[in-house]
């Protein structure tokens, strides 16, 4: 059977929408407007190996300054007995969190002036990394494929929720309006028919109290006060 469309739906029937429901009338909205249906792109996992080994990288103000020649050559020469020592360093196309360790150290360091400190991170070995290069690198171009989809689909869900917000509005208004009737009838029946059990003496007296619409009047007087919402 063809559905109605939304601007036909009666309070009752918004109210009653289920999801699926909305979702059919959001995405109608779009169509007939012209504007995409935004899907959410799925984002693909690729099964690289981890980093192999853990390295301890140390933070150092740019400059250490010497009150003698002698303390800083001493600094330099030990630096150049540490075996071990080496940078993290990354290709562009594998990405930059997948680094690796690149033995040497270059001791012109120039970094950003700040406290000294230690930390350490996984990283892979520089065999480890020629031997995954070319994984890395497809895993790096799908990530930054899936990144670029979902921005867009992001700017899409935007421009979506703005044209299908009179949709969510009208639900949500419906649903206040027939709670805020139910509530009014029940008040009624329960507190002011009993005063006289007149329907329209108790009006007046209810009406004096309340601010009533004709559509809720109407509601209570064809009501008694049972009716629920789902």
């Amino acid at each position: 059977m063809e559905k109605k469309l939304f601007s036909e739906l009666t309070e009752q029937e918004l109210a009653a929408l289920t999801a699926k429901d909305i979702e059919y009338y959001k995405n109608l909205m779009l169509a007939q407007k012209g504007i995409q249906i935004p899907i959410k792109p799925i984002k693909k996992t690729y099964d690289v190996e981890k980093p192999d080994i853990l390295v301890y990288e140390v933070s150092i103000p740019s400059y250490i300054a010497f009150a003698n020649i002698e303390d800083a050559k001493t600094l330099i020469n030990c630096i150049k007995t540490l075996k071990s020592r080496g940078t993290c360093d990354y290709d562009s196309g594998c990405g930059y969190d997948n680094k690796y360790f690149k033995k040497g150290i270059n001791l012109d360091y120039n970094g950003d002036e700040g406290e000294i400190y230690i930390k350490s991170r996984k990283a892979y070995s520089s065999e480890k990394y020629e031997q995954l290069k070319e994984s890395l690198i497809k895993k790096n171009k799908e990530e930054e494929k899936y990144q670029d989809e979902l921005a867009a689909y992001n700017t899409l869900l935007d421009k979506a929720k703005a044209v299908c917000s009179v949709v969510d509005i009208a639900i949500r208004n419906a649903k206040e309006n027939i709670e805020r009737k139910i509530t009014l009838c029940d008040i009624f029946y329960s507190k002011y028919y009993p005063l006289t059990e007149d329907i329209d003496t108790a009006m007046q007296y209810f009406k004096l109290a309340y601010n009533v619409t004709d559509e809720q009047e109407e509601y209570i007087r064809d009501n008694n006060g049972k009716t629920t919402i789902e």
